[in-house]
Order: structure tokens, then sequence, then C-alpha cells
């Protein structure tokens, strides 16, 4: 078992520009804590650590995203 830690924030501007109504701006962060997790593995030829095959969670990682309305 394993708990995994995501942080998302966001905030709307309204604009009174002549392209955009409105601006959001969203950021999220995943594997907060950045810890190391195994999601998959597939036993080995020896069933040991050696022989398997052993997929790990992705390390601390962040998206910035901004949404413009017309």
């Amino acid at each position: 078992m394993y708990i995994r830690f995501d942080f998302s924030t966001g905030f709307t501007f309204n604009l009174d520009g002549k392209y955009f109504s409105q601006a959001q701006v969203i950021w999220n962060i995943f594997n907060l804590l950045d810890e190391e997790n195994i999601i998959y593995a597939v036993d080995g030829v020896n069933h040991d650590k050696n022989s398997s095959l052993v997929f790990f969670e992705r390390k601390r990682w962040s998206n910035l995203s901004l949404l413009l309305k017309f």
C-alpha cells in the first residue's frame, strides 16, 4: 500500500480586454512528498529482485495551465 499526495490550486481573473474576457491559471503538483513507490512488477525467472521487472512511480512533477476565454 502506498499513499500519494497531490496539490492543486487555481485562480480566475476577469479581464476587460479586447480579445479575452476571462483567464484562469491552474497549478498542479503530483507526488508532492516525492515518494518512490512501485506501481507494477513482474516476477522474474529466479524469483528475486535481480531478475524481476519493476516499474516505479514518477518522481515529483508539476503542471501549469493557462485557460483563456474569448
